[in-house]
């Protein structure tokens, strides 16, 4: 019988076959040995360098070469199943664990073979105005709400939008006595005379008069005593709305990884909620944007704070927030960051007519992310530069340093079904049961190889 042979550089899980000449040898098997581990016995004259073999259509591993006399040599082979059942397992088609193609990888799925670094390899951020251009301002502006028949919009309750000094000049009004001389002549009167019980609100927005829209013009009216000045701004609105499509930054890594947690972490900072952490999957679909929907209540400074995800053909709520734009402040004083103004209202020290003096403060906090709890409070909305800074939305994104991918030695993950001659390279099957026209020691052999993983070449 005739045995070729090759000197063949192959890995052991690898369907690769010789493709050069061979050289050949005329060859008998010794007795009582097996197909599957056969020894072929041949003359003198053997080439020390050779390797591999085959015999019989089926392919061999040279496992050593014994010097059986001078003139004879004894070749122990052990039979190499994915080679001599290449073309079965080709035509072969099975659910794909993993493979090393790709046309058929899934880069986005997620590969629990890349390892996981703490170290940070790269922090960006974007910021977006949420607001239209020429509504924020450092000195913002003031809503009064007081009781009073004139221009009132609600339930006798007029608004007023006042800048700091037209704000200073009609709280001076108020303590001036010469204004109320219908009222004030009576000493008794002036002992219980309380022109703050007309005032029911006073909060100090970051806006510009702008953001408000137009307005109607008159006299502040405290109850029947109207200021001496009729050119103060009506509130005609109850709302100023804002949003828009968020920034995203550029992305790190263009696979899984972007939009895995654990190489990729996302927080987007709200105006009047604070940090939020986000699922960076919520970007994985292609044309998929973060898009903030805000609409400010004028009459007591709360917001209402959408966050969706929307691309060209449909939008998703992800959460709602509330927060507070206004901050609520002490009647008879502007206090704070956003100003001070001592008025004459503050030297006679009348009481506050509003509840809750820290509302603007109070009511940004415990504001849980929808995804990745806890979340930070960002900002102190009783100062203006935090208010007027977190007019913003801020997206951040932190990634992480990883392991290198193991596409040519372990695949990428696949999970479709597929023939397995139309990969290459390394590929890994799940729940692989060939049939073949071989013993089942072979069979066994060959499924290991392809559940376990091997070398389509």
């Amino acid at each position: 019988m005739t045995l070729k042979t090759w000197s063949f550089s192959k890995k052991h899980n690898s369907t690769s076959q010789p493709a050069g000449s061979s050289r050949d040898y005329t060859v008998y098997m010794k007795e009582n040995t097996s197909i599957e581990n056969p020894v072929f016995i041949l003359g003198s004259g053997i080439n020390a360098d050779i390797n591999y073999c085959q015999w019989s259509g089926n392919y061999y591993f040279i496992d050593d070469i014994e010097l059986l006399s001078k003139d004879q040599v004894a070749l122990h082979c052990s039979l190499d199943v994915l080679a001599t059942h290449k073309t079965a397992i080709g035509g072969y088609t099975c659910h794909i664990a993993r493979c090393a193609s790709p046309t058929y990888y899934d880069s986005m799925m997620y590969d629990s073979a890349v390892s996981q670094s703490q170290e940070i390899i790269s922090e960006k951020s974007q910021n977006t105005a949420m607001f239209a251009s020429g509504y924020i301002s450092g000195d913002g502006t003031y809503v009064l709400k007081v009781v009073g028949a004139y221009g009132s919009n609600t339930a006798g309750i007029a608004m007023y939008v006042l800048t700091k000094d037209e704000l200073e000049e009609a709280l001076d009004f108020m303590f001036t006595e010469s204004n109320y001389t219908d009222v004030l002549t009576d000493s008794l009167v002036k002992s219980f005379f309380n022109p703050f019980q007309y005032i029911v609100g006073l909060y100090w927005f970051p806006f510009t008069k702008s953001a408000y829209g137009t307005f109607d013009t008159g006299a502040i009216k405290f109850g029947w005593w109207a200021t001496n000045k009729t050119t103060y701004s009506i509130l005609t609105q109850q709302t100023i709305n804002g949003g828009g499509n968020v920034t995203i930054p550029a992305l790190y890594f263009n696979d899984f990884r972007s939009y895995h947690n654990g190489f990729t972490q996302m927080s987007l900072s709200l105006p009047s909620v604070g940090v939020i952490n986000l699922d960076p999957s919520l970007l994985s679909r292609t044309g998929m944007n973060l898009q903030v929907g805000i609409t400010v209540d004028l009459a007591t400074g709360n917001t209402l704070v959408n966050l969706w995800r929307a691309d060209l053909t449909q939008s998703d709520l992800l959460a709602s927030y509330h927060g507070k734009m206004g901050c609520s402040i002490p009647i008879g004083q502007v206090n704070g960051e956003a100003g001070t103004l001592v008025s004459s209202a503050a030297q006679v020290g009348i009481g506050v007519a509003t509840k809750d003096t820290a509302a603007g403060v109070s009511g940004l906090m415990g504001v849980i992310g929808a995804y990745n709890p806890p979340a930070s409070v960002v900002g102190n909305y009783g100062g203006r530069e935090s208010a007027v800074y977190q007019s913003l939305a801020i997206l951040s994104m932190r990634t992480y340093r990883s392991g290198e991918l193991l596409t040519a030695i372990y695949g990428r993950p696949c999970h479709k079904n597929l023939q397995i001659n139309l990969l290459s390279g390394f590929v890994q099957c799940q729940g692989a049961s060939i049939a073949l026209a071989a013993p089942d020691t072979e069979i066994d052999k060959v499924n290991n190889y392809l559940n376990g993983g091997f070398y389509y070449e």
